[in-house]
């Protein structure tokens, strides 16, 4: 497992290459997304770059509920993913429990309903995912043995009525590589 650092902003000299990428991306937004943006170091602290979007980093850490008293579920490692499919820029949240296979037993296919995946598109305010059942199922996610790279198959689904689109184009497709350290 790669040595984990705590949060601090990056100063401007500071600031990494982009990361390789190879994801595709097909239906509501299809390309390809080749560079993950402004890497940076391994986190320990809960993430709240995915709202924001800007960055690709790794997230190992504990949970914290305080909603009932201060219970800490187990750790999670999350994944996220920013850079650009056709010039719009895009947001993927590749979340696992401690407990999951995928976590556990690097290179181990794990299926979407065992994380919390998340995926923003290009002027929509509301993140998509892998909708309960067929999706979650079919969709799978890897981590390898780095903690910092693996691979992901999965079908999102607005997680909010669109208006503006019809059913057929409600959905996207993510295949291929990824890295976030």
């Amino acid at each position: 497992m790669p040595a984990l650092v705590s949060c601090r902003p990056l100063l401007a000299a500071e600031s990494l290459p982009p990361l390789p990428e190879q994801l595709q991306f097909s239906g509501a937004v299809s390309g390809f997304l080749s560079a993950g943006i402004d890497p940076r170091p391994t986190a320990t602290e809960q993430p709240w770059e995915l709202r924001e979007r800007t960055m690709t980093r790794c997230f190992d850490y504990e949970r914290i509920d305080v909603s009932d008293g201060g219970y800490t579920p187990p750790r999670q490692f999350m994944a996220v993913i920013v850079g650009d499919v056709n010039g719009e820029r895009v947001a993927l949240g590749l979340a696992v429990r401690e407990s999951a296979s995928a976590y556990l037993r690097p290179g181990t296919a794990e299926a979407l309903n065992d994380t919390a995946n998340y995926l923003y598109l290009p002027g929509d305010p509301w993140p998509w995912s892998p909708s309960p059942g067929t999706d979650q199922m079919n969709s799978t996610i890897t981590i390898n043995s780095d903690h910092q790279s693996g691979t992901i198959e999965a079908r999102y689904r607005r997680s909010k009525p669109m208006d503006d689109l019809n059913t057929a184009s409600a959905t996207v497709m993510v295949s291929g590589l990824w890295r976030c350290g």
